[in-house]
C-alpha cells in the first residue's frame, strides 16, 4: 500500500511537472535529453502513463533495499558498487532518454492521408561566421536566392524563418520569399532589438544575454510584441509561426507567445503547436542538413531520410542558409546546394510523399482536431 500510495503522488507530480513542460525546457541538458517524456503526453494521460513506471521503480528500490538489509558487510560492498556503476552508465553512457524514446516516439496526429508529410525549414539571419557578424553576404552574394528560386523552380514551399533584424534591414527578401511561394516565420535572438552580449565569444561560450527565457515575462512579451510587429509590418499580414533563437524557450514564453498571436513555436527539429491542441512535439531529431560535418554527401541525407522517415509521417528537416557561403574564401560552398537539391529531387520521387510548409502543417492539425480525428 505505501509503494503505491508513493507512486500515485510521484505521477501526480510528473503530470503536473509534465503540464508545464519541466522536461521539455529545462536548462539541464540531461532533463532536457530524457524526452522520452514526450510520448507520454499531458494530464491524465501522464499520469496513467507514469503510474505503472513509479511503482516498478519503487518495487526494484524496494528489493534493492531488502537485498542490501539482509547481506553481509562484503555483499552490501558489491551492492554499493554495482548501484554506482549502473547510476553512472544510465546517466553519462546509454543516454537512456534517447534510447527509450526511439521505442516510444512522440505520437502525431494521424491524418489518415496515407502520405508521409515533408517539411523543410530555413534560419534566416544574419551571419555569425567569424568577423562577419552581421553580415548578409550569404544572401547579397546569391547564394540564398539559388536556393529559394531552386525549391520554387521544384515546386515546393518551404518555411523561412527571418528575424526582425532582417525584416527591417532587407526587406526586399521577405517580399522575394512570398512571391516564390514560401511561408514566413519570425525567428528572434535578443540581440536583434536590444544590446546584449554579442557576438558570442568562441565557439558560442558566452549566450547568457541572448537568451530569451532567461528574461523576465514583461521583457518576453515586448521582445516577441516587437519582432512580430516589424516582420508583419513588411509582409502585410499575420504571422502566426514563432521560432526562438538558440533553442530558447520555457512554459511562460509559450503562454506569452500564445497571447501576443502565435499559433506555433518551432525549434530546429520539430514543431510545439500550441493552438489549438495544446503543445507537442514533432520531432525530426535532427540538426542542420547543411552542416558540412554532418552531411557531407548525398548517402548520409538518404540514411538520414530513411531512418525519420520510419518514425512517423511527419519528417521536418531544418538548415541555416548562410552555411552556402564560405567566408574564409569569398565565395559559395562549393556542392552545398547541389547536395541539398539532389536531395529534394530524390524526395519528390519517392511514392506517397507530399511538400508542405509549417503552416499548412497547422492547418491539417487544425482540421483533424475539428473532424475528432
Amino acid at each position: 500500500m505505501i509503494l503505491i500510495s508513493l507512486s500515485i503522488c510521484f505521477s501526480l507530480a510528473f503530470s503536473r511537472l509534465r503540464q508545464r513542460r519541466f522536461f521539455s525546457h529545462s536548462r539541464s541538458r540531461r532533463l532536457r535529453s530524457l524526452n522520452i517524456i514526450e510520448y507520454s503526453g499531458y494530464g491524465l494521460k501522464a499520469f496513467i502513463l507514469s503510474l505503472p513506471v513509479f511503482l516498478i521503480i519503487f518495487l526494484a528500490l524496494y528489493s534493492i533495499g531488502w537485498a542490501f538489509a539482509i547481506s553481509s558487510p562484503l555483499g552490501k560492498g558489491l551492492i554499493g558498487v554495482i548501484i554506482v556503476f549502473g547510476v553512472v552508465i544510465i546517466l553519462f553512457r546509454s543516454h537512456p532518454g534517447a534510447n527509450l524514446n526511439r521505442l516510444f516516439p512522440p505520437i502525431p496526429p494521424n491524418f489518415h492521408s496515407g502520405k508521409r508529410y515533408i517539411l523543410f525549414t530555413f534560419d534566416t539571419e544574419e551571419d555569425w561566421d567569424g568577423e562577419y557578424y552581421h553580415s548578409y553576404l550569404y544572401i547579397t552574394s546569391g547564394a540564398f536566392y539559388q536556393l529559394v528560386d531552386g525549391l520554387n523552380q521544384r515546386g515546393i514551399s518551404a518555411t523561412f524563418y527571418v528575424t526582425p533584424s532582417l525584416a527591417t534591414e532587407m526587406p526586399q527578401v521577405l517580399r522575394y520569399l512570398e512571391e516564390k511561394n514560401h511561408r514566413i516565420g519570425v525567428h528572434l535572438h535578443p540581440h536583434n532589438l536590444i544590446p546584449v552580449s554579442y557576438p558570442y565569444q568562441p565557439r558560442f561560450s558566452d549566450t547568457k544575454g541572448d537568451e530569451i527565457k532567461l528574461y523576465n515575462s514583461d521583457e518576453k512579451r515586448r521582445l516577441l510584441e516587437l519582432a512580430k510587429a516589424q516582420v508583419e509590418a513588411v509582409v502585410g499580414h499575420q504571422v502566426p509561426l514563432f521560432r526562438s533563437g538558440r533553442h530558447s524557450c520555457d512554459y511562460q514564453l509559450e503562454k506569452i507567445a500564445k497571447a501576443v498571436g502565435f499559433k506555433a513555436i518551432s525549434n530546429h527539429k520539430g514543431s510545439y503547436f500550441i493552438k489549438p491542441v495544446g503543445l507537442w512535439n514533432l520531432d525530426a531529431g535532427v540538426g542542420d542538413i547543411l552542416e558540412p560535418g554532418g552531411f557531407r554527401n548525398l548517402d548520409t541525407l538518404l540514411e538520414l531520410w530513411q531512418k525519420e522517415g520510419e518514425r512517423g509521417e511527419i519528417v521536418t528537416f531544418a538548415a541555416h542558409p548562410m552555411r552556402l557561403y564560405n567566408h574564409a574564401v569569398g565565395n559559395f560552398v562549393q556542392g552545398g546546394l547541389e547536395l541539398l537539391l539532389e536531395f529534394v529531387d530524390y524526395l519528390r520521387e519517392q511514392d506517397n510523399v507530399e511538400f508542405i510548409t509549417q503552416g499548412q502543417l497547422l492547418h491539417l492539425i487544425e482540421a483533424s482536431v475539428k473532424t475528432g480525428r
